[in-house]
């Protein structure tokens, strides 16, 4: 059954991955965190603009008021979480006033962002079966 048995595969996976077989000690660890990149989150006209749009359609729909306090609750986090690892999503392709747009999933919808210095700007919220690529080529501005 394996219960007592050494699994010397996964002691040398281990091993490897360790982060003292890396070189890196704990208190190097420590600091690099300490140091991480603390982002300002702001949100674009469009991107208020999509929120307003969902709660709407949410409230019309469902008449739930209840549900859309629940999404925007939840919207919110999920914003907020991407400050430290802002640039550690999935690019897009996509370029808007120079900067690189990035993406991130929740729930239904995408988050697309452009991070500019230590400013997150969120610029559009996204239902993912929507055309984004076709709507992110059509932005040349970010409306601010």
């Amino acid at each position: 059954s394996g219960i007592g048995k050494r699994d010397t595969k996964h002691e040398k996976w281990w091993g490897m991955h360790h982060w003292s077989s890396m070189g890196v000690n704990r208190q190097d660890l420590t600091s690099t965190i300490d140091k991480l990149k603390q982002y300002k989150i702001v949100l674009s006209k469009d991107a208020l603009q999509d929120i307003k749009n969902t709660k709407i359609y949410i409230l019309k729909t469902f008449k739930y008021r209840e549900y859309v306090e629940n999404f925007s609750k939840k919207l919110k986090v999920e914003i907020k979480v991407l400050d430290p690892f802002a640039e550690g999503y999935q690019k897009t392709g996509f370029l808007i006033e120079g900067l690189k747009v990035y993406y991130k999933p929740y729930s239904t919808y995408l988050i697309f962002f452009v991070v500019e210095g230590t400013t997150v700007t969120v610029i559009r919220v996204l239902k993912d079966r929507m055309h984004w690529q076709a709507i992110m080529n059509r932005m040349k501005k970010i409306n601010r």
